[in-house]
């Protein structure tokens, strides 16, 4: 879990508010409850199961104008295919990788 906090300080000897932005990174081991998923299910879970057809693809992976602006906004090309790739497969497959 990443949070990322914006605080304003009162700046000693200049007049008005500075704003300056705080990340604190919290990584936490969570375990994804797979009780009620069956056998088949549970071997599945976060991973490409078969080669996905031409529509899966296009309705996890096609970005809309709003996923291109948020892709668009990260900084590098490698980071802006990154998130859009992150992206169609949280969409695909309901979850993270976890070795992308």
């Amino acid at each position: 879990m990443i949070r990322t906090g914006m605080e304003d300080r009162r700046t000693n000897g200049r007049r008005g508010w500075e704003r300056r932005a705080r990340a604190t990174l919290t990584i936490k081991e969570r375990a994804v409850p797979t009780n009620f998923l069956s056998e088949d299910q549970r071997r599945r879970f976060g991973r490409f199961a078969e080669d996905p057809d031409e529509g899966q693809l296009a309705g996890s992976f096609l970005l809309d104008q709003t996923a291109r602006r948020r892709a668009m906004a990260a900084k590098g090309a490698r980071n802006q295919i990154g998130w859009a790739v992150q992206l169609g497969t949280v969409r695909y497959l309901g979850t993270f990788l976890d070795n992308p």
